[in-house]
């Protein structure tokens, strides 16, 4: 127990930065404490517990073995206090507290204005935060309670987490006004090969599900890839599709509420691909209830 006594969350809060970071002076600024602070704090962590969590080198940082161990057990410390102050808070004020919402850039836009609009409705206590994020971060967030839940497209496992089925959407293929595909019925995976193809950088969730839809449009084989212009959001490609810049392949609630002047939409040819957008959260988050009255508003919307 005294041994508890020494370990402040403090520590805890940093061992955790320098994962994170890889790097003790981003985690002293991410903690917004000097370099020297931060690492004094640690050391005397080490110290206390008698071990070595970071290896240091003037080019190196590594985690050891042991150390992997404790920050494991640091990130459900630090989160449960996290929650207790949560419940403090909740138990003063019900739903007071605002729910803190993370989605990846193709589905929170889309998204989150109809959830604001039909909370608003229904006149629901919900008071919801929003922020908008790749996935490998909005993941970091969540478990670290920054987040209180995450809306991603699957595929989504993780262990302590729970995640439960939003909706599912077609994709569908958008085109240039005067492009020679305007009388075509629907489009063939195939015939993207021989187009100049707009999508997303890497690191985007939802590039690696088009190119899942057209895994030839990019490889080695020059003769058999598309032409391929990168870029960083869904709204620029669909005003680079209008310009005729190209063709490119968008999920279907990011088309719905759009001017179709723009641009012509087309569906895929016999299977048609889709996503599955899910709601993630920790299996131990106590307002799981707020979480599920949240998930009917967007299922409600879906199915609307």
């Amino acid at each position: 127990m005294e041994l508890l006594a020494n370990i402040t969350v403090t520590e805890l809060r940093y061992i955790l930065a320098v994962e994170k970071e890889m790097h003790f002076g981003r985690a002293a600024a991410s903690c917004f404490v000097s370099q020297p602070t931060l690492s004094i704090a640690i050391r005397k962590l080490e110290e206390s517990l008698g071990v070595t969590i970071f290896e240091r080198s003037k080019t190196t940082l590594l985690i050891t073995e042991i150390g992997r161990q404790i920050l494991d057990k640091a990130m459900i410390i630090v989160e449960q206090i996290s929650e207790i102050k949560a419940i403090a808070a909740e138990s003063k004020a019900p739903l007071s507290t605002p729910l803190k919402i993370g989605a990846v850039h193709t589905i929170g836009p889309y998204l989150f204005p109809e959830v604001i609009n039909e909370l608003n409705n229904i006149n629901s206590p919900i008071n919801i935060v929003i922020e908008e994020g790749y996935t490998k971060s909005l993941h970091e967030k969540l478990n670290s309670g920054e987040l209180d839940a995450i809306i991603v497209a699957s595929p989504f496992d993780y262990n302590g987490i729970t995640t439960e089925v939003l909706y599912t959407e077609p994709l569908k293929i958008i085109i240039p006004n005067n492009h020679k595909w305007s009388n075509k019925g629907s489009i063939k995976p195939e015939d993207l090969y021989t187009e100049t193809l707009l999508l997303l950088g890497k690191g985007n969730c939802f590039r690696d599900e088009v190119l899942q839809v057209c895994p030839k449009c990019i490889g080695n084989n020059k003769d058999n890839a598309s032409k391929m212009i990168v870029t960083t959001s869904l709204e620029t490609i669909k005003y680079m599709v209008a310009r005729g810049l190209g063709v490119s392949i968008m999920p279907n609630t990011a088309l719905k509420n759009d001017d179709n002047k723009l641009y012509i939409i087309k569906k895929f040819a016999n299977l048609t691909p889709t996503r599955k957008v899910l709601i993630a959260y920790r299996s131990s988050y106590f307002r799981a209830s707020i979480i599920q009255n949240l998930i009917n508003t967007i299922q409600n919307i879906s199915n609307s």
